[in-house]
């Protein structure tokens, strides 16, 4: 049989499919509708169960932001270790345990583990499944006004208290973002990160080696204490990533999380709304929104425009790295100049 990475993209989906029928076992879900969702990275699953699980107790029966009886699972592709994947879930029961936040929240399996890793049939390879319950909401194409910005901006500075008061379990282990983990070999790029360097187009070099070198001082004089810098969701986005119930901002998917500086959240939600008409008040009113459950010291909203110029310089170099793996898809290089140009944007040009 061929491995994962030989077969094709249908291929792919059936052999996943299979697992995901496996895994529904595990988790006590025999007899559940299963519908696919997406794959990109994760293949995820719609799941829509006949009632609430029996070994789930009392978390099976009540609401909340939930929908009774649907899950999300997903099928892990092989960029996260089984102990990063508990690592989220484990977060993901606190913020429901410890602070009642509108999150996905976690489902052991029959046998009380969060995550099961199951073989692919004829193969040697596996592949780890987790459950999560289905948050409702939608998401928010058109009529997005300063009152869903601000929901949106208390969400995010909930999601910082919590993780500034929480004890990091033992064996908690996420990916830093921090200067060698944007764009050092520690953002584990395919290729080595210095010869992706080298290849960000000649038009764009100079404004990336002073982006990168001045984020990297600022990183340098921040530090990393719990005042700039903590655990955060890393994909904000509410385009994708946040769902509201009428003003209320909810978040999903924290394939992401890890370790970076506060700024790097805010500007990651940021960055999609460069040299958008609706740029400044989204800004202001996401800002306003934090600033009622905490605040950043002005010292560090200042180098706002920095992070989000860094964010872009961070993607260039992972589009440049997709270019190197799809050499005759001209898809990866249209977005490194769509990253070039919002990082000059820092600069006042484009």
């Amino acid at each position: 049989m061929k491995s994962y990475r030989e077969m094709t993209r249908l291929g792919r989906l059936r052999t996943m499919r299979g697992l995901a029928g496996e895994a529904l076992d595990a988790y006590g879900l025999r007899d559940a509708r299963l519908k696919f969702l997406t794959y990109h990275g994760n293949v995820i699953y719609r799941v829509d169960a006949s009632g609430p699980l029996r070994h789930e107790g009392r978390a099976g029966e009540r609401a909340g932001p939930h929908a009774r009886s649907r899950y999300v699972l997903r099928v892990h592709m092989d960029y996260h270790s089984r102990a990063a994947i508990r690592s989220e879930l484990e977060w993901l029961s606190a913020l429901r345990r410890d602070a009642d936040m509108p999150v996905p929240e976690p489902v052991p399996a029959v046998c009380g583990d969060l995550v099961v890793e199951l073989p692919i049939r004829g193969s040697s390879e596996t592949r780890k499944c987790s459950l999560l319950r289905w948050l409702k909401g939608r998401f928010l194409v058109k009529r997005f006004s300063r009152g869903h910005a601000r929901a949106w901006g208390r969400l995010m500075a909930r999601l910082h208290e919590h993780a500034l008061g929480w004890r990091l379990p033992a064996g908690f282990t996420r990916r830093r973002n921090d200067y060698e983990g944007m764009f050092g070999d520690g953002a584990r790029f395919e290729f080595p990160a210095g010869d992706l360097h080298k290849a960000v187009p000649e038009r764009f070099r100079g404004p990336f080696k002073t982006v990168t070198r001045e984020v990297r001082r600022v990183m340098d004089d921040l530090g990393e204490g719990p005042d700039a810098f903590g655990l955060v969701h890393s994909d904000l986005d509410v385009r994708t990533n946040v769902l509201f119930s009428g003003e209320e901002a909810r978040v999903i998917d924290f394939d992401d999380c890890g370790f970076a500086y506060w700024l790097h959240d805010l500007a990651f939600a940021l960055s999609p709304w460069q040299g958008s008409e609706d740029e400044e008040w989204i800004q202001d009113a996401l800002l306003e929104g934090y600033s009622e459950i905490r605040t950043l010291p002005g010292t560090q909203l200042r180098h706002l425009g920095l992070f989000k110029a860094a964010f872009n310089a961070t993607l260039m170099l992972w589009m440049l790295d997709w270019a190197r793996l799809a050499p005759r898809s001209g898809e990866p290089i249209k977005h490194v100049n769509m990253y070039g140009n919002n990082l000059m944007r820092y600069f006042g040009r484009q």
